[in-house]
């Protein structure tokens, strides 16, 4: 049947969804700004890519949630809920190894990622191509599984196996797995084709949902408090009171049951 009109109102809650959402980043652009002014900070320029990154997507969840486009802000959930488990599996040990051998694969990915454009369209430079690909052969060795970003770090290669590791199984059963179910071909991204009211097809935005936002911004604040745990910033009791609110008086108003421990 025709497409149903999907222009329904922004229900209440969203908006207070998304300032709140606005208060986290604050405080993770503080993080930032605080590790300017430190100095002898471990890993800063790393660890602050994965802060700064986490902060973008969070507001793309922000901007997509309300513009109605639920599976693409659950979609950019899932890189606020993956740089969350890298980074604390990162620091949680061995962390100079760890943070090498993260940052060292790209040098495989990006060849890999040259290689078919350059099949394509016979557009790459050759030097360029060629300087890749040294860059590659000098950490191959590290990366007996080219699909493997912790290369030699076996036990932990997958995202779940990460996340168990730090205590995060439960993050990553749901929140992963439904971000996944988003962005993956499948009947679960194709429901989001269906009108959550008239129940006909439906091309374009629909009801604007708060919980994209509302599952990134648990991620997000468990990033931070990695951060602010690694480098002992004192931005804990910001923290604190930001998790408190979520766990007990979140936007939408419906106190929820934590189902994980709140950050140290």
């Amino acid at each position: 049947g025709a497409a149903a009109d999907s222009g329904a109102g922004e229900p209440g809650g969203v908006g207070d969804w998304v300032a709140f959402s606005k208060r986290c980043r604050a405080l993770g652009v503080d993080v930032i700004k605080r590790s300017d002014a430190a100095e002898g900070l471990a890993f800063r320029r790393e660890v602050v890519a994965f802060v700064a990154r986490a902060t973008t997507a969070l507001e793309g969840v922000e901007v997509l949630a309300k513009s109605g486009f639920a599976p693409d802000a659950t979609s950019v959930m899932r890189t606020v809920c993956e740089l969350d488990i890298d980074l604390a599996y990162i620091c949680r040990e061995d962390t100079e190894t760890r943070m090498s051998l993260f940052f060292g694969y790209a040098a495989v990915r990006d060849l890999m990622t040259a290689q078919p454009i350059n099949n394509l369209h016979r557009s790459a430079d050759e030097t360029a191509l060629a300087e890749l690909t040294r860059r590659r052969n000098a950490v191959e060795h590290d990366y007996p599984d080219k699909y493997s970003r912790n290369g030699k770090d076996k036990g932990h290669e997958s995202v779940g196996k990460r996340a168990k590791a730090t205590g995060r199984e439960l993050q990553y059963d749901l929140l992963y797995a439904e971000a996944c179910a988003a962005v993956h071909s499948g009947p679960q991204t194709l429901r989001h084709t269906i009108h959550h009211e008239t129940r006909q097809l439906c091309i374009g935005p629909q009801r604007p949902p708060s919980r994209p936002i509302e599952l990134a911004i648990s991620c997000y604040l468990r990033l931070l408090d990695t951060v602010i745990t690694f480098w002992n910033l004192d931005l804990s009791p910001r923290l604190g009171t930001l998790w408190d609110e979520l766990t007990t008086a979140p936007p939408g108003g419906v106190a929820r049951e934590s189902q994980e421990e709140e950050p140290a």
